[in-house]
């Protein structure tokens, strides 16, 4: 049994080291006033829908759909295995630890256009609000702003620690040290992919809204790339579009339920209802 969100305590009420990342990126549904559950689980389907849909699209538009060919002369020295001869060219394919690095290129890439198209859909939520509302609205939607900079604080103090501790100290006692950060770091991950950097504290309508407009931007880009040697074009269609088609379709959802539960609040004009 956990504690309740944000907190850093156990079912038992009591502190826990584990819940550390929970406080700080943890929705608590400060918008809404409480958390809804079916919302939650949503939350996490969309954000491993987005995981597959970054992934299909580093694959399919940056690793394996980009070759680079060159004319294959008779009597040439056989390719290697991760080349291959389709009429006279040699294709050389990205090597696999390329691949992980575009996939990880395409999770950086998604994470900076998703917080820029979250601003862009932030000042739209608060230009939509009455008049009477925007300033409260403004005001909810620094929960993810303020989220977005203590996790990049805690990124860039990884990318200093890390080079810092390997000079100066043995790596056993580097690994014990910073076994718990590491920890802390990658449960913050998972926070802030599922909870969106709190965007529901923010406003119920952010993360459906960003989710969906960023999923596809990066499928009309792998749309415009070059299609893999060798794959179908339907099957290169549905493997591209799946993931930005499914992400809008939980964005549905989510928001026909928060319509169904919030029926006089819907669109949420009014600013937070807690």
């Amino acid at each position: 049994m956990s504690g309740s969100p944000g907190s850093v305590r156990n079912g038992t009420d009591s502190f826990s080291i584990w819940r550390v990342p929970n406080f700080f990126f943890q929705p608590r549904g400060m918008y809404l006033g409480g958390l809804d559950e079916a919302i939650g689980g949503l939350n996490r389907l969309r954000s491993l829908l987005g995981l597959a849909t970054l992934i299909v699209v580093a694959i399919v538009y940056q690793g394996f759909g980009r070759v680079v060919s060159a004319p294959y002369q008779p009597g040439q020295a056989k390719p290697e295995a991760s080349n291959a001869v389709v009429n006279g060219r040699v294709y050389t394919f990205a090597a696999a630890e390329d691949r992980l690095g575009e996939i990880a290129l395409s999770a950086i890439l998604t994470a900076v256009a998703g917080i820029g198209v979250s601003v862009v859909v932030s000042l739209a939520l608060v230009v939509a609000a009455r008049r009477g509302a925007r300033l409260a609205t403004a005001r909810q939607l620094l929960w993810p702003i303020g989220t977005v900079v203590v996790f990049v604080a805690y990124f860039w103090s990884f990318s200093v620690a890390f080079p810092w501790l390997d000079a100066r100290l043995p790596g056993i006692v580097n690994f014990l040290i910073l076994i718990l950060p590491v920890i802390w770091f990658f449960k913050s991950i998972w926070l802030v992919v599922t909870g969106l950097f709190r965007a529901d504290d923010g406003h119920p309508l952010l993360a459906p809204i960003t989710s969906t407009i960023t999923a596809w931007i990066f499928g009309v880009l792998a749309v415009r790339g070059a299609q893999p040697v060798g794959m179908p074009h339907p099957v290169w269609l549905v493997t591209v579009l799946g993931g930005p088609l499914s992400i809008t379709v939980v964005a549905w959802i989510a928001t026909r339920r928060l319509k169904r539960l919030y029926p006089e609040s819907y669109p949420f004009r009014d600013g937070p209802l807690a």
